[in-house]
């Protein structure tokens, strides 16, 4: 067995093994890594174990980011480290713990492994949630898990009119965007850059690994996701809105056509994202759909550097920022997302 770096893209080994893997989501592609690398210039440190006959025995998928931060992986909800209770994989956490202390001055891993990596060195944070549908049983039988509201909602939206429809063109993706700025705006949060979104649609839309859904009224787009699929699971990733149709229910109507997009497609469950504890409304809304809430645990070595970049803590100047958000032009938000978040990931 030899522990070994590789990049995705490039190693056709990693596809092989995740799709072997069960707990392998959207963010564990070769895809998805290719996002991060052609919008960030982030470089992959796939850390695995590689078995005598070439196959990949564990695997933790990392990027480099900023020069010193190893994290896996940026700007994913959970990507947890592959790992079964085995000992090629403590030998491989092992060298990454190694690797860290010669020059990374932290490490954050996204969501819980087979391996217990408390008891491998790791400090457990638990400052986000997340919440799954299980596509366990027919459209009907899951809709009588869902709370009353949820049903009304869905019946308001298409009595009102309101219609979905599945897009695939970079013209859709550009159409998503500009409603995402508007919704990032509304809570004033700084846009991710649109060459973000562009090589999701390049990477990942238009090689089947996604879709966008368009909730539209009377001609007009009013709201829209981002779904990413992989193996069994779908993931909602990104949700915009417009806020003078909210009443009309457009985000139930949608997330009721991702639950039938994924039995009529053979998926065994939805991931509705990471969720902050304090959020109630969000919080509400995903459990109304029939969902488990579930602690989504964040790893991080050494002890020291607990979380101080990625739990959800509220950062200094965010206020500031937030009033800068909501009265700047869209050409200067453009252009603050595409130098902000790069080191935001």
């Amino acid at each position: 067995m030899q522990i070994e770096t590789i990049d995705p893209a490039h190693d056709s080994t990693w596809e092989t093994f995740i799709q072997e893997t069960p707990e392998a989501t959207p963010f564990h592609t070769g895809a998805w890594a290719k996002v991060l690398r052609d919008t960030y210039d982030f470089q992959p440190r796939y850390m695995v174990a590689r078995k005598e006959n070439g196959q990949l025995a564990a695997g933790i998928p990392l990027f480099e980011v900023n020069g010193s931060r190893l994290v896996g992986i940026p700007f994913s909800d959970y990507c947890p480290p592959l790992l079964p209770d085995s000992e090629d994989s403590r030998v491989l956490v092992a060298e990454l713990k190694r690797t860290t202390e010669n020059g990374t001055s932290a490490l954050e891993l996204r969501g819980a492994s087979t391996l217990d990596l408390e008891a491998e060195g790791f400090t457990r944070t638990d400052a986000f949630l997340q919440h799954v549908i299980d596509l366990d049983a027919e459209i009907e039988e899951l809709e009588s898990r869902f709370r009353a509201n949820v049903r009304r909602t869905i019946r308001k939206a298409k009595r009102s009119g309101l219609t979905v429809r599945a897009g695939e063109k970079l013209s859709d993706m550009e159409r998503f965007y500009e409603l995402n700025m508007v919704t990032r705006r509304r809570h004033g949060l700084i846009p991710q850059p649109w060459r973000f979104f562009e090589n999701i649609h390049r990477h990942v839309i238009s090689c089947g690994g996604g879709v966008l859904l368009f909730c539209e009224y009377e001609g007009r787009v009013i709201a829209a996701d981002i779904v990413l699929g992989y193996g069994t699971k779908l993931l909602g990733k990104f949700n915009a809105s417009d806020m003078r149709y909210r009443a009309l229910g457009p985000n139930n109507l949608l997330q009721m056509a991702t639950i039938e997009l994924g039995v009529a497609d053979g998926y065994s469950e939805i991931n509705l994202g990471r969720t902050e504890p304090e959020h109630e409304g969000l919080r509400r809304f995903k459990l109304g759909w029939g969902s488990r809430e579930e602690p989504l645990p964040y790893y991080y070595y050494p002890a020291d550097k607990t979380g101080s970049w990625s739990t959800g803590n509220t950062p200094p100047g965010q206020q500031l920022m937030a009033i800068f958000v909501r009265f700047a032009p869209s050409w200067a938000l453009r252009m603050a997302g595409a130098a902000i978040y790069k080191r935001a990931a």
